[in-house]
């Protein structure tokens, strides 16, 4: 899947300035109406170190109305979640319906992260990507769309900046060992990804994978293909809640 993208797509900052506030009012239109039909929006953001996630979720909700949406950034299971059930801490985290929840850590990290480090068992590891289907087949079901970014960039752009970071008193701190060791392990770590990507496919969660050399192509192309999917699954819920407001 990762092979499909062209990293040499952007836009140039005239072409971002055009396009964008037309995008921004689009979605606070849109998040209005899913509030109106009682429709919650679950947007998971995954992708390598340094191409820009918090960046894209930024301008993603920077026209949004604030009191309708939510940012997680879920990290491993606390101590009086451990005889839990290792989906139970998203699943509490959820959105009412009409809300926004954005995952900015997302359970896919039992892939992407675990996969790698021995933390799992073969038998855990391969029912990981069952859990992730059933879960996001259940919100589907639930009045939920689901939309599911990866942002890609390939290895010498992520050691860039990372150096760059890296480089900058005023960001060293964001660089840690994890970061590095991603970089040196980046094709394990890249065959890890395509595999996640393909094996938790779905028509009710498709993955969309953004070029993101590019932080204007990025975003533009995230918002846009938000707008895109509400503008074709709204219609239907809002016909479905004004028939249940007139019965």
């Amino acid at each position: 899947m990762l092979e499909n993208i062209d990293l040499s797509l952007a836009l140039s900052k005239e072409e971002y300035a055009d396009r964008i506030p037309d995008l921004q009012a689009r979605l606070f239109d849109l998040q209005r109406r899913c509030w109106e039909a009682d429709l919650g929006v679950v947007l998971v953001f995954e992708g390598w170190e340094t191409a820009g996630k918090g960046k894209v979720i930024r301008k993603f909700t920077s026209k949004l109305e604030p009191r309708a949406f939510e940012i997680n950034a879920i990290g491993g299971r606390r101590t009086h979640e451990q005889p839990l059930p290792w989906l139970y801490r998203f699943w509490v985290a959820l959105p009412n319906h009409g809300r926004f929840a954005i995952f900015a850590k997302s359970w896919n990290r039992r892939v992407l992260v675990h996969g790698l480090d021995g933390s799992l068992t073969d038998a855990q590891f391969q029912r990981a990507f069952d859990d992730i289907k059933f879960f996001e087949a259940a919100l589907a079901t639930d009045r939920y769309v689901v939309l599911k970014f990866f942002l890609h960039i390939d290895r010498d752009e992520q050691r860039r900046r990372l150096e760059a970071l890296a480089a900058d008193e005023a960001t060293s701190w964001r660089v840690q060992d994890s970061d590095w060791e991603q970089n040196d392990r980046y094709e394990e770590h890249r065959a890890l990804i395509e595999e996640l990507l393909t094996r938790t496919e779905t028509e009710w969660a498709p993955w969309n994978p953004v070029a993101a050399h590019d932080l204007r192509w990025a975003r533009a192309s995230v918002i846009e293909t938000v707008v895109e999917r509400l503008d074709d699954e709204l219609p239907r819920f809002e016909a479905a809640t004004a028939n249940d407001r007139e019965s």
